[in-house]
Parts: C-alpha cells; sequence; structure tokens
C-alpha cells in the first residue's frame, strides 16, 4: 500500500454498493491494510469493519469485539480477528433484532434482524485457513463486514416501514 491517507467512506459512496474483490495474494500489501484498517476502526471506535469502507474494494475484514464488557452483552468469548476472503458457510435458524449503527452511516441506527451463530471460512495474515464459528455479537459483527464486502448495508436490512421513518436523515447523508 502507499502512503495514501485513508478515511472512512460514507452513504452515497457507489464503492458501498459493490461487491469486493478477492484477495488473490496475502502480502505484505494487505497486512499493511490491515494495520491501517485497526487504527481507522479504532479511532472512529467501531468494533468492525471491512475494507471497503475505507475505499479499497477487497475482501478483508476486521473485528474487535475484546474491549466489550463480554458479560455484560452475554458474550461467551470477545473476538480480534482478521479475515481474509471471509465466507457465511453455514447459519443458525434463531435471529435475533438488535439496533445496529455503522461507521459508513453516521448517526443512523435501526433494528436489524441477523442470525444468531454463523459458520465462517476464511484466511488469516499468517496464510492459514480457518472455520470459525462465531455466535451472538462476535456473529453479527461478523454478518455486517461480510455484507459490507458484498456490497450490501446494514439499512438494506431495516424492515420497510422503519427504512421510511430514516430516509430523510439518509438524504442528509
Amino acid at each position: 500500500m502507499s502512503k495514501k491517507k485513508y478515511k472512512i467512506i460514507t452513504y452515497g459512496n457507489k464503492l458501498l454498493s459493490k461487491p469486493s474483490e478477492c484477495v488473490k495474494e496475502i502480502n505484505g500489501n494487505i497486512k499493511d491494510l490491515i494495520d491501517k484498517m485497526f487504527k481507522i476502526m479504532y479511532k472512529y471506535k467501531g468494533i468492525g469493519l471491512a475494507a471497503v469502507q475505507i475505499g479499497v474494494p477487497k475482501r478483508v475484514i476486521i473485528i474487535d469485539t475484546s474491549n466489550l464488557d463480554a458479560e455484560n452483552l452475554k458474550l461467551k468469548k470477545t473476538l480480534k480477528l482478521a479475515l481474509i476472503n471471509p465466507e457465511i458457510v453455514n447459519t443458525s435458524m434463531r435471529e435475533e433484532t438488535i439496533e445496529e449503527g455503522c461507521l459508513s452511516i453516521p448517526g443512523i441506527s435501526a433494528p436489524v434482524s441477523r442470525k444468531f451463530s454463523v459458520e465462517i471460512n476464511g484466511w488469516t495474515l499468517e496464510e492459514k485457513e480457518v472455520h470459525l464459528k462465531l455466535y451472538n455479537l462476535n456473529a453479527r459483527v461478523a454478518q455486517h463486514e461480510i455484507d459490507h464486502i458484498n456490497g450490501i448495508l446494514f439499512i438494506d436490512r431495516v424492515d420497510k416501514r422503519i427504512l421510511k421513518s430514516i430516509e430523510r436523515e439518509l438524504k442528509k447523508k
């Protein structure tokens, strides 16, 4: 990666509605990208970020729930990871509807129904293929970020009546 200054792109940017490209080679550029993603995510106090959200349409996501109160959130464990080319391969039948927000749509939140647990295949920076089973908030964040690399925003999953009520705010973005 060059010394390019990355920033979070926001609602209205066409990149957010397009599927991201697969990473063909895990190299220093991808490592640099992931380092920058973590710095930006922490700066904006996020718990997940997709590369496309900083203008890089690659299938890379990061998640960090390690600074959250696991007990209060009923998390069996917290998580900090970067995944390359992640793919959801299985989901639970159980869904939960919880208020979600997004760094790319600041100031807007709405209830979103997501699967309670997911199984994901992907690659680590160490070029190891992994199969993860995630639950609760960790699963929700993974689904949200994988949606991003598939060109889907959380507002695309919001009940149409609720979406109507936030459209005025979205138009201001």
